[in-house]
């Protein structure tokens, strides 16, 4: 991939199969490594959630680069451009642009991210949402959008507010959506009393109880980070995707989940055997 070009489609026709379909042959071709790579060689993320949620460290970690690695940016068109999305983590809005796509040196994830609904922002959630629907539109693959990660700070008085509870009660989209509870290590001192001998379950009981209700049965999966470790993150949203050629092009994107990659492979080893057998 060229650093000062990101290939992309502009057609959103519906030709055929319905916008949200996932466009592939349903032949032996199908299995073929370097045909899903060609046909859709990135994942595709939207990541939301407020300032210093951690955003940035979740995808700096899954591209396993260091801490100080500057990401490509790209205008919808694909041509990389400026940006100052990349910045020290402040409660400030830096350049958040919905419609750029971030990634990083030789990374097979494309990034779309959200500053984070503010509290009866309406504006804001409807352009979430035109953003989330244009994606739909969009009839091939590797244009669509594939998958959300939803950031919600547990260090916050009120980690989910209305503006969380309206987009997890209105999304109608088709991409997965996996909760990521950020600074996990906050609410476990908050919530710890002495004699506690788990508070790490404490805590994970008390989000299921009082905020989990809140999100409703909109996400496919939630995540617990603390040291910003993604492994769990990267298997949970293997496990939320129900296509196999998705599934396929996320598994090949990853670089810092030996263990999935192992698991995954070993299936699909499977899976080939079985099917050249019938």
């Amino acid at each position: 991939m060229s650093h000062n070009t990101l290939e992309v489609s502009t057609s959103t026709q519906s030709a055929g199969p319905g916008p949200t379909e996932v466009i592939v042959d349903p032949n032996p071709d199908l299995y073929d490594i370097d045909r899903i790579q060609k046909d859709c060689p990135h994942f595709r993320i939207l990541i939301m959630g407020r300032a210093n949620a951690g955003k940035t460290t979740i995808l700096q970690k899954v591209c396993s680069v260091s801490p100080d690695t500057k990401p490509i940016v790209y205008n919808k068109k694909g041509k990389q451009i400026k940006s100052s999305w990349f910045k020290k983590a402040t409660k400030m809005r830096g350049d958040h642009n919905l419609e750029h796509q971030i990634t990083y040196e030789d990374s097979a994830f494309i990034f779309h991210d959200s500053c984070g609904l503010e509290a009866g922002s309406k504006e804001e959630l409807q352009r979430v949402q035109d953003f989330i629907s244009e994606r739909s539109s969009h009839t091939q693959l590797k244009e669509q959008l594939h998958a959300i990660w939803y950031c919600i700070s547990l260090d916050n008085d009120r980690p989910v507010t209305s503006a969380d509870e309206k987009f997890f009660k209105d999304y109608a989209g088709k991409a997965p959506v996996i909760v990521i509870f950020t600074k996990f290590e906050a609410l476990t001192v908050k919530r710890w009393i002495p004699g506690d001998q788990n508070p790490t379950q404490t805590a994970q009981n008390y989000v299921e109880q009082y905020y989990m209700p809140l999100i409703g049965g909109t996400a496919r999966a939630h995540v617990y980070l603390s040291s910003m470790q993604c492994p769990e993150l990267t298997d949970k949203t293997a496990r939320a995707i129900d296509d196999t050629v998705l599934l396929r092009v996320f598994v090949m994107a990853q670089r810092n989940n030996i263990q999935l990659l192992v698991k995954q492979s070993i299936w699909w080893a499977a899976f080939i055997n079985v099917r050249d057998l019938d």
